[in-house]
């Protein structure tokens, strides 16, 4: 999910306590298909908040990610290569990566470039920015 797409996500998502029951309705059934067509399913846009003293490593454990997507039912996220290169350049701009995370990242930006990025890799970019709040 790009910027656009999020503030129009938020905007949707605000309009759900309208006193109009149609327009708060209309705004649930548009957030609902806007997070859809991302690819993506609300557990993966509702964080779950950080609070002091939380055992927590950012960049250690990012969850269950099916990247073969063996089940078939998993939607597919939006890999096109502007998005994958906003994405990308997001997750670099973060303080909190490991080196090797870093070094990961700037791969996957060189093959992007050159045209070799996979289809798993690019799925691994777009979850991985999902975790670490990038989008």
């Amino acid at each position: 999910m790009d910027r656009e797409q999020r503030e129009q996500l938020i905007d949707l998502l605000r309009r759900l306590g309208a006193e109009d029951a149609d327009l708060a309705l209309d705004s649930a059934r548009k957030a609902a298909a806007l997070v859809d067509a991302a690819g993506l399913d609300w557990q993966d846009l509702i964080a779950y908040p950080m609070r002091d003293g939380d055992d927590f490593a950012p960049d250690f454990d990012h969850g269950d990610i099916d990247l073969d997507d063996e089940d078939g039912d998993s939607p597919t996220p939006d890999t096109a290569d502007a998005s994958i290169a906003r994405t990308l350049d997001r997750l670099l701009r973060l303080d909190s990566l490991s080196a090797e995370t870093r070094a990961d990242l700037e791969s996957f930006s060189a093959d992007l470039a050159a045209g070799r990025l996979d289809e798993q890799d690019r799925r691994y970019v777009q979850a991985l920015a999902v975790r670490l709040r990038a989008l």
